[in-house]
This record gives C-alpha cells, structure tokens and sequence, in this order.
C-alpha cells in the first residue's frame, strides 16, 4: 500500500530499519515449540501453557512482520499515513504531489 510521508511528503512505500525486535517472538515460538514435547505429558494446564507460547510467538512474529514504520526519504518513524486519509489528501493538494499508479 502506498503511503505518504507527513514530514517530507515521499510517496511511497514504509520500510524497516531494525530487525532486533524479530528475537523476542522467535524465542517465544522456539521455546513453546521445545517445551512442547515435555509438557505435554505432564498435564493438560502445562500442555496449554506450552500452546499459548506457541500461538503468541507466531502472533507477535506476524505483527512484526506486518508493521513497517519508517519513512526511506527521511528516516523518520511513524510519519507514513495512508494516502485515502483526509490529511494525506490535503498534503497531496497543499504541494501539487501527483500520485503513482
């Protein structure tokens, strides 16, 4: 989806700069998946605990993946908005931007 950029009026699209956040779900989705084999035997409280590490590390792996928040003109972080908003219509006609297609 194209975006428009509140600071420096780039249209285009978002992208990511830091991937250090990627380890914080892939240990919770690495330790649900090794913990799952022992747990499971044990009870059905510790095999649901093992599943809710499992389904959070792969929610928060898909967020973070979903979630681009910087500006490629500029480098700042969340100034993209999406260009079918009424501010971004109004950035587009304050500076005669023309749109890609």
């Amino acid at each position: 989806m194209e975006r428009i950029c509140t600071n420096c009026n780039f249209i285009g699209k978002e992208v990511r700069t830091v991937y250090f956040y990627i380890l914080g779900p892939l240990i919770l989705l690495v330790f649900g998946l090794l913990s799952y084999p022992y747990l499971s035997n044990v009870s059905a409280v510790a095999t649901i605990s093992s599943l809710a590490w499992i389904v959070f590390g792969i929610y928060t792996l898909v967020k973070f993946i979903e979630t681009k928040n910087e500006c490629p003109n500029c480098n700042q972080k969340r100034t993209m908005i999406p260009l079918d908003t009424p501010k971004a219509e109004q950035l587009i006609k304050e500076n005669n931007l023309t749109v890609p297609e």
